[in-house]
């Protein structure tokens, strides 16, 4: 009888989580429709940014910010000083999601320290900061950050814009990564290492070229508002990229925990059945042998 009680007790303790992890199922599924609307704002605003930076940089222009020479740099950098920005998430029970886009920053990290890079590390989430400061140390970590929650995120990721263009302008970086998890679809998030710096572009036809005006703005030179705009949109495309992926991910990990404690409370139910049945066994023949007895 004791061991009945057990199972029931257990069944009833699944039961509980399975609760939790479908309630937790459903509000991953509402997130992750505004997450998708949003992210799709930041790829038509990401597309935007490129389109114009690769349009201004095919046109001549007399003089050109050091930010733009590093855009302007021919291949990918192989060796100096590169700044990585790892996205992560701050809260687990998304299955592997933090675990594949932190197993794709280290690798590469440790590829480039390899070639002779120096490699400073800004993260967000504070998964990623918990990683990445057990694996490199305080020194190669220039900041952290806290992953941006969906009310205060384009304020939170304006705070890490300037920090990033604060330290390309002022402590010599000559390569910018970010790695974060592409939004596939809401079974498929892909790590991807993201090189911003120095930017793939293509040159255009000189006659292309040619019908590109060169503007000036009050102050700064157009093409140099237009690379801070590429890096932004670099770093706020990555976020939200993440961000939609994140709950993708734990989508999934909740309808699969929610489908396990299904499964688990099926076969309990089978085992407490089974005994329950050979309970009632035992006692009916204690009581036949009694009567024969009699």
């Amino acid at each position: 009888m004791a061991n009945l009680k057990t199972l029931r007790l257990r069944i009833k303790s699944i039961r509980s989580t399975q609760k939790i992890t479908k309630a937790m199922q459903m509000v991953a599924a509402s997130k992750l429709r505004h997450a998708k609307s949003a992210m799709e704002n930041a790829v038509a605003y990401y597309d935007l940014a490129c389109k114009t930076l690769h349009d201004l940089l095919n046109n001549e222009h007399d003089e050109i910010s050091d930010l733009t020479k590093l855009i302007l740099a021919s291949g990918e950098v192989k060796a100096g000083k590169i700044l990585a920005v790892v996205v992560t998430s701050d809260r687990g029970l998304c299955g592997g999601f933090n675990q594949a886009v932190l197993r794709k920053a280290k690798h590469d990290i440790d590829a480039l320290k390899a070639d002779g890079s120096e490699v400073k590390i800004i993260t967000i989430g504070k998964k990623g900061k918990d990683s990445i400061l057990g694996r490199y140390g305080a020194d190669s970590v220039v900041n952290s950050y806290a992953t941006p929650q969906e009310k205060s995120l384009h304020e939170a990721a304006g705070e890490i814009y300037e920090r990033i263009l604060h330290e390309l302008e002022h402590s010599g970086f000559n390569g910018l990564r970010i790695y974060f998890n592409h939004f596939h679809n809401a079974v498929s998030q892909i790590p991807q290492a993201k090189i911003v710096i120095p930017a793939a572009t293509q040159t255009q036809s000189s006659k292309e070229a040619k019908a590109i005006a060169d503007f000036e703005s009050e102050g700064d030179n157009v093409l140099d508002q237009a690379v801070r705009m590429y890096i932004a949109s670099e770093l706020y495309h990555s976020i939200f990229e993440s961000r939609a992926s994140e709950e993708a991910a734990r989508m999934m990990a909740m309808d699969n925990a929610t489908k396990n404690a299904g499964e688990m409370i099926q076969k309990l139910t089978l085992s407490m059945n089974r005994s329950r049945q050979a309970t009632i066994t035992k006692e009916l023949i204690e009581i036949i042998s009694g009567a024969e007895a009699v």
